[in-house]
């Protein structure tokens, strides 16, 4: 047994339900994460009030954590029970001790970055690659206005970066960016 948060009928947070649960085995292409720390993110809103469809309900909620591999299904050959995972896609179900998973939706975890720095960035890291490198391709010469997270410019192709933050440690991020950059409402260069 385990324990998770579900929803079987959607509203506001009075919906959510704290529960056991039998967690599945994972299948042939997949991996069970036991869940170190996951993130939270507004999206997650949306599903719990019905604005977004869950598959079916009961439903779990969200779709990124870090962790530990517990389980492997017989064809999974990249990771192993043991290694330290992050993920930022679904199934929703993050909110779990246990979470099953693609073994695709998965990437190592580096040792030198915790759980909670890995649950709370994976979903950002994919929306700001989705945006600079799929929305629209940022180029030499563009600007581009980054809220609320962290980008290097040589990383989205040259164009200039304006960055607000919310950091307590300015001097981590002072020089790395190609313009200026707020940090709790202080403004560097």
């Amino acid at each position: 047994m385990a324990k998770r948060i579900q929803f079987s009928a959607h509203g506001g947070p009075e919906v959510l339900e704290y529960v056991d649960y039998t967690p599945a085995e994972p299948g042939p292409q997949q991996v069970r994460v036991r869940n170190e720390a996951i993130g939270l993110n507004f999206i997650d809103t949306y599903f719990r009030s019905g604005l977004y469809a869950p598959p079916a309900l009961p439903s779990g909620l969200g779709a990124e954590g870090a962790g530990v591999v517990d389980a492997v299904g017989s064809e999974v050959t990249q990771f192993k029970v043991g290694d330290r995972v992050a993920y930022g896609s679904g199934p929703l179900g993050a909110y779990s001790e246990l979470h099953v998973l693609p073994a695709a939706n998965l990437v190592h975890l580096p040792d030198d970055i915790s759980f909670e720095q890995a649950a709370g960035a994976m979903l950002k890291g994919l929306t700001t690659q989705y945006l600079i490198r799929q929305t629209y391709r940022v180029k030499a010469g563009d600007t581009i206005v980054a809220l609320g997270q962290f980008v290097y410019p040589n990383e989205f192709g040259g164009g200039r970066y304006q960055g607000l933050i919310h950091d307590t440690h300015p001097a981590t991020h002072r020089g790395a960016a190609d313009g200026y950059v707020l940090v709790n409402g202080k403004l560097y260069r």
